[in-house]
């Protein structure tokens, strides 16, 4: 007997330093990494090889529960082949070759025991969330079961696997791979090609060989699950290259159960350790599972290790459309705001470590880790499809396609009782409303969840116990949403069109079903295959959106799907329909109503009034601020000097603070005036970052930043209480004030300012202007605006404030009349005014310009001028002259927003039946105090905003 050698071993935490570590390890698996995914180790397989094998020599069925051990076993052991002094495991080879023949007899027995119900197990799990996130890139296994490609399908990650098991796949093979590969060292069952009997497994291919040596040599090779029993793995691949391998001088790591003694391994392991000596290490585990799921993970998700970047260069061609690389998108592309969010959220669900604060850095390495994003030759970032669809600011400019039609059809009565827009006047023209929605995903997901909240509005069933009931189950709407944005075909031309009527909703995208699906489904469509109860039919033409999609919350579950659709509108008592077109080009899915729900047009069942399921933050995020603040000494104190001293001149914000003067314009460029009246050679740059160290460093930010929107917003066209921290738009010469804006459906139009006449005298009693109360705060280490719609009343349609001492009694009590799905329409309507409709925003601090158009113009033409201060005050985004001179606040323009699907809220409010009668009241009440400052009996009362106004001084 051969000397035991002098084998050295190590902790699994050495093995994990060895995962994350440089040069990224080789994993190599065997049949014990596949137990617990319903695949038999040697010796169980070669006893129901005997059993297969016994029922077919003796006309029986092997699932025939009367067959017993004691028929077989002894018939197994009478072979002359089998060697009664070795383990049952030692006769596997000998049992394949001889119990199953002809070579189809094989076939079949493994595809019917690799057919196993089992799902992978949970060390199959985190083993792909290592290959997604770079930390192994290559897996050589001696099995045959599709453990990991099937795991990679349900938990969507990673996002591609290039699986070699035949010559045919060797060109997908590369020492650097830019995906994850996985090489069956074995063969396929399915291509007749399987090593299992004695001659197939002295050798390896020799091509396989040639290219898998060099692998070895440069990188450490950690072994799971596998006996090291057979001579193609051990001899021909690892013991006869080891020479030229310099001994696997990256060390290899020999993982074995905890209790297992060192010289009850197979002789070909022992003489691998001899052979390469200290470059040969034993690891004690407990198991494949323990060993990914618990040690390793547990330890990663404690470390603060770099990530190896999975994703190659753009030189490689993508496996999936959503992979490939975007000309001319970049990073200056993205959508940062939702960017940030998403990606925190994706990890946070994935338990990968965050950063605090996220930084561009750390983003830029996810975008990276998550195939949104790849380096090109030059060492740029350029995005993919799935990064330009999910978080570019205009995918439409590249990806033109990337659409949505949704179309509302219904008499007008329907129309407004179930969008209940403002803007959706009694004289509709037509009985059908279509828009198309654009922007990101997120953002064409949020603009269809809008509608579709809407339309979804619960109503009192009678009978003997009245009851309220949805027309569609939520959770059924989201999971067709986000089925038709992440599954349809983005090659092709067509968008995804929505048809929502007051009987159903019909979702048609482009694409039918994938490979991986249709032969799922076989010959029976997918709706019967699920109608008849089967779940877990999956597959994805666009795995990368998939993934953002289930990681950032908005798929619930791993294989629901359309399972849950039908189950959930069944139960609801609807009705639900889909499957590809016959040419699968097109796949379409279509939800009936509750058959009661359809009377509510008729007025058969009585509708519950509904506090809208959709709920906005009156926040706009501040995405950008600049890096520094201006600071210089000066002779004035306070800023009636400053308009004292710089008459009729265009002042940037600025504020005073012992005997300085800060502000976020460099006092040293040419056109700023506040050099005139600063100590010269005394400018000092400061960053924000100390500015903003202390509470009062944070309010004077507050204050130099209120100034700028009040900035923004007086070259918007509004007018500014800056005492009262407010804005609404002034009457035209002609009257009433109208916006033009886009709207969720339709391009629609807004009136801000309205004449309230009189009825006793037929005369404008006072004016009502719609307002934007305005205010910087901070969240957590987040600076946000928040927005608070509201009124504001005025005598003469401008500045004549009604009653000032009573204006903000009279606009909340106004305010209070707006129920919260007209709230939120504010709300968005309001950010479209800051952002003229962009999904970001900078405030407008450049150089004065003139005005376009004259303040008198009249009529409709009033639209034209307001619309005219967009593209002014956003030229200096094409990087016109001094561009970046400009100090840059940016802010995100998109509300955050979630959907809360809870009935109680409808039943617990109510839309009160007296409300007309509050606004009479209202108005009767603004009416008279009108009257009164008329005939003079408040003559004191403020009339102008504020005296020598900050933002008309400018």
């Amino acid at each position: 007997m051969a000397a035991i050698p002098n084998i050295q071993s190590a902790s699994v935490g050495r093995l994990y330093s060895v995962l994350v570590g440089q040069p990224t390890p080789v994993l190599l698996l065997g049949a014990g990494a596949s137990v617990r995914s319903g695949i038999p180790l040697a010796a169980d397989m070669v006893e129901q090889a005997a059993r297969w094998a016994y029922a077919r020599e003796h006309g029986r069925s092997p699932k025939d529960p009367r067959l017993l051990r004691s028929d077989w076993f002894p018939w197994l052991k009478a072979k002359p082949w089998y060697d009664l002094t070795g383990s049952v495991a030692d006769n596997y080879p000998p049992a394949i070759e001889n119990l199953l023949q002809p070579r189809q007899a094989r076939a079949d027995f493994f595809r019917e025991l690799l057919q196993t119900k089992i799902n992978p197990s949970v060390g199959y799990e985190k083993l792909a969330e290592f290959l997604h996130q770079g930390l192994v890139k290559t897996v050589l296994t001696t099995n045959f079961d599709m453990n990991l490609p099937d795991v990679k399908v349900r938990i969507r990650r990673p996002h591609h696997i290039d699986v070699i098991q035949t010559p045919s796949d060797y060109t997908k093979f590369s020492t650097i791979p830019p995906y994850p590969q996985q090489v069956f060292l074995h063969g396929s069952v399915d291509h007749y090609t399987d090593k299992n009997i004695l001659d197939e497994v002295q050798h390896l291919d020799p091509e396989l060989v040639r290219m898998i040596a060099p692998l070895l040599r440069d990188h450490p090779l950690i072994v799971v699950g596998y006996r090291g029993a057979e001579p193609s793995v051990m001899q021909h691949l690892l013991l006869e290259n080891a020479e030229q391998a310099y001994n696997y001088r990256h060390g290899i790591y020999w993982c074995k159960m905890k209790g297992d003694r060192v010289e009850s391994l197979p002789p070909m392991v022992l003489a691998l350790a001899s052979a390469i000596g200290a470059n040969f290490t034993l690891v004690d585990i407990d198991g494949f599972d323990e060993l990914f799921a618990r040690d390793l993970w547990l330890l990663h998700q404690d470390a603060d290790a770099p990530l190896a970047m999975a994703s190659g260069t753009g030189a490689a061609p993508a496996p999936t459309l959503d992979m490939d690389v975007v000309n001319l998108a970049g990073l200056d592309d993205l959508d940062w705001p939702t960017v940030r969010a998403r990606l925190v959220l994706y990890c946070e669900a994935l338990q990968i470590r965050v950063p605090a604060p996220p930084d561009r850095a750390w983003i830029v390495d996810r975008l990276l880790q998550t195939n949104l994003a790849v380096r090109d030759d030059k060492g740029g970032v350029q995005l993919t499809t799935a990064g330009c669809l999910l978080f570019s600011q205009g995918p439409q400019k590249l990806i033109p396609q990337a659409g949505v039609t949704l179309r509302v059809s219904g008499n007008g009565e329907w129309l407004r009782r179930a969008l209940g827009e403002k803007g959706l006047e009694s004289g509709l023209a037509s009985d059908v409303l279509e828009h198309t929605i654009k922007g990101n995903l997120w953002a064409q997901y949020d603009g269809i969840n809008d509608v579709l909240t809407s339309v979804n509005r619960p109503f009192r069933l009678k009978g003997e116990q009245s009851e309220t009931v949805l027309p569609y189950p939520p959770l059924a709407l989201k999971e067709v949403v986000v089925n038709a944005l992440v599954h349809r075909d983005y090659s092709v031309t067509n968008p995804i069109v929505i048809d929502v009527t007051a009987a159903s909703i019909r979702i048609t995208n482009p694409g039918g079903l994938v490979d991986e699906v249709q032969r799922r489904v076989e010959a029976g469509s997918i709706e019967e295959e699920i109608r008849r109860g089967r779940r877990g039919i999956k597959g994805y033409r666009n795995p990368v959106l998939a993934d953002l999609f289930y990681g950032s919350g908005e798929m619930d579950k791993a294989g629901s799907g359309l399972s849950d659709v039908y189950k959930t509108v069944r139960s609801n008592g609807g009705d639900v329909r889909f499957g590809p077109t016959r040419n699968n080009d097109e796949f379409e899915v279509v939800i009936m109503t509750r058959p009661e729900a359809v009377d509510e047009v008729t007025g058969t069942a009585t509708p519950v009034v509904l506090t809208t399921s959709r709920y906005a933050a009156n926040i706009l995020e501040v995405v950008s601020l600049p890096e520094n603040i201006y600071h210089a000494g000066t002779e004035l104190q306070h800023h009636r000097q400053l308009f004292a001293a710089l008459p009729n001149e265009w002042l940037p914000p600025s504020i005073f603070l012992s005997g300085r003067l800060y502000s976020f314009h460099d006092f040293e460029h040419p056109r700023n005036p506040l050099a005139k009246v600063i100590d010269d050679g005394d400018v000092e740059p400061l960053l924000l970052t100390e500015f903003t160290a202390d509470q009062e460093g944070e309010r004077r930010l507050v204050q130099l930043l209120n100034l700028g929107l009040e900035k923004h917003l007086y070259r918007r066209g509004l007018i500014v209480d800056r005492k009262r921290k407010r804005a609404y738009f002034p009457r035209t010469e002609a009257g009433s004030r109208s916006i033009a804006y886009q709207a969720r459906l339709r391009r629609a139009k807004r009136t801000v300012v309205k004449a309230r006449v009189s009825p006793r005298t037929g005369t404008v009693s006072y004016w009502e202007h719609e307002a934007l109360g305005y205010r910087f705060d901070k969240f957590g280490a987040t600076w946000g605006l928040l927005l608070e719609p509201g009124y504001v009343f005025t005598f003469d349609g401008a500045k004549g404030l009604l009653a000032p001492d009573r204006v903000n009694r009279l606009s909340t009590k106004r305010a209070a009349r707006d129920y919260n799905a007209t709230v939120h329409q504010d709300l968005s309507f309001w950010a479209w005014c800051l952002s003229g409709g962009e999904i970001s925003f900078a405030l407008d601090l450049s150089w004065p310009r003139p005005t376009q158009v004259a303040d008198d113009a009249a009529g409709d033409a009033d639209d034209d001028r307001w619309s005219d201060v967009h593209p002014m005050q956003v030229e200096r985004a094409g990087g016109g002259e001094d561009a970046n001179r400009y100090p840059h606040i940016v802010l995100s323009a998109r509300l955050p927003t979630v959907t809360v699907n809870d009935l109680e809220l409808a039943l617990g409010n109510s839309e009160e039946s007296d409300s007309d009668d509050a606004l009479e009241a209202l108005d009767e009440e603004l009416e008279g105090l009108a009257e009164e400052q008329r005939l003079g009996a408040s003559a004191a009362a403020e009339t102008e905003t504020e005296e020598a106004d900050y933002a008309d001084q400018s």
